[in-house]
C-alpha cells in the first residue's frame, strides 16, 4: 500500500511525514507544485523523494486527483499533510488517546491495508467526536482528510476526486466527500476505524486555504447538493473555522447510510 500525501506551502510544517517510521518512506509519495520541490526536498529527510505536479495545478480536487493518477493503482492511503494520529484506549469507560510510535503506526498502516482486501475505502474517525461510536471500526460513514482507497476500483467505476472540479472550475472543494458519496451511491461500502483517530487543524495557512473562499468552499456544497439531493442538504455554518474566517460558508449535512441503501434498491428495480 503506497501513502499519498499532497502538500503546498507549508515546508516546515510536514506533521504526517513525521509520524511515518523510516521503513515506509520508499512508499511514500510526497507532492507539492513544481516550484516547490526543492525547498520541500531541502526541508525533510532525503529517505523521501518529493515529486512534482504540474505548476498549473489548480485547488485541491485536482490535486488530488492528479496525485492519485502519478500514483500506482491499487491500496493507496491518503493522508493530508497536518494529521496527527492517536490511539484510543477504554478501560473502564474512560477513554484515552495515545500519539503513536513507529510500531502503531505500522499497526494502523497494517489494519487499513487489510480492510481494503473488502472496502473501496477505509476512513479513520476524526479525535472531535470519536466517542461516539466505541467499537473497533462501523461500516459506512463519513470520510474526510485521511482515508485508505482502492484507487483501481475507483477507476473501474469512474470515481475521481475532480468531477466536479472538470465540469464547474469553482467547484475546487468537498471532493473527500464527493468520492465517499459517489461511491455509495454506486454500490460501494466505506468503513470507518473508530480505535485509532486522527487531530487536524483546519483551514490552517498553506494547503488547500492558499485559494479558498468563503464563497467557493459554498459553491462546492451547493454543487454536492444539486448531485445527491436525496442525501445531501447544505447548512450555515456562522463563525470562524480555523484561521482563515469564513464566516457565513455553506458546509453539507450528509445520509450516508441512506445512500449507500439507494443503491442496493436500485439494483432490486433492475
Amino acid at each position: 500500500m503506497y501513502i499519498v500525501i499532497t502538500t503546498l506551502n507549508r515546508e516546515d510544517k510536514q506533521k504526517a511525514l513525521a509520524q511515518i517510521p523510516e521503513a515506509l518512506h520508499q512508499i511514500v509519495h510526497l507532492y507539492t507544485k513544481a516550484d516547490r520541490v526543492p525547498l520541500l526536498q531541502a526541508a525533510i529527510t532525503d529517505t523521501v523523494t518529493v515529486r512534482a505536479l504540474p505548476q498549473d495545478t489548480d485547488g485541491i480536487a485536482q490535486t488530488r486527483q492528479r496525485a492519485i493518477d502519478a500514483t500506482p493503482k491499487g491500496k493507496v492511503w491518503v493522508i493530508d499533510d497536518l494529521c496527527v494520529f492517536r490511539k484510543r484506549t477504554i478501560v473502564d469507560k474512560r477513554i484515552t488517546y495515545t500519539p503513536l510510535d513507529a510500531d502503531g503506526f505500522m499497526a494502523l498502516y497494517e489494519r487499513i491495508s487489510t480492510l481494503l482486501d473488502r472496502y473501496i475505502q477505509v476512513g479513520i474517525s476524526a479525535q472531535n467526536g470519536n466517542n461516539r461510536w466505541l467499537g473497533d471500526d462501523k461500516p459506512i460513514g463519513r470520510a474526510y482528510s485521511t482515508y485508505g482507497l482502492r484507487t483501481d476500483k475507483m477507476q473501474r467505476a469512474n470515481i475521481t476526486f475532480d468531477a466536479m472540479y472538470r465540469d464547474n472550475t469553482s467547484h475546487k472543494y468537498m471532493e473527500d466527500f464527493y468520492i465517499t458519496m459517489d461511491a455509495l451511491t454506486k454500490g460501494y461500502p466505506n468503513i470507518i476505524i473508530y480505535d485509532y483517530c486522527f487531530q487536524y487543524t483546519h483551514n490552517a495557512k498553506g494547503g488547500n486555504s492558499t485559494n479558498r473562499t468563503t464563497e467557493g468552499h459554498s459553491q462546492s456544497a451547493q454543487e454536492m447538493q444539486r448531485r445527491f439531493p436525496k442525501f445531501i442538504k447544505t447548512v450555515k455554518k456562522d463563525g470562524d473555522w480555523g484561521s482563515g474566517g469564513m464566516d457565513g460558508r455553506l458546509e453539507i449535512h450528509a445520509q450516508w447510510q441512506k445512500a449507500f441503501q439507494s443503491s442496493k434498491q436500485t439494483k432490486t428495480r433492475k
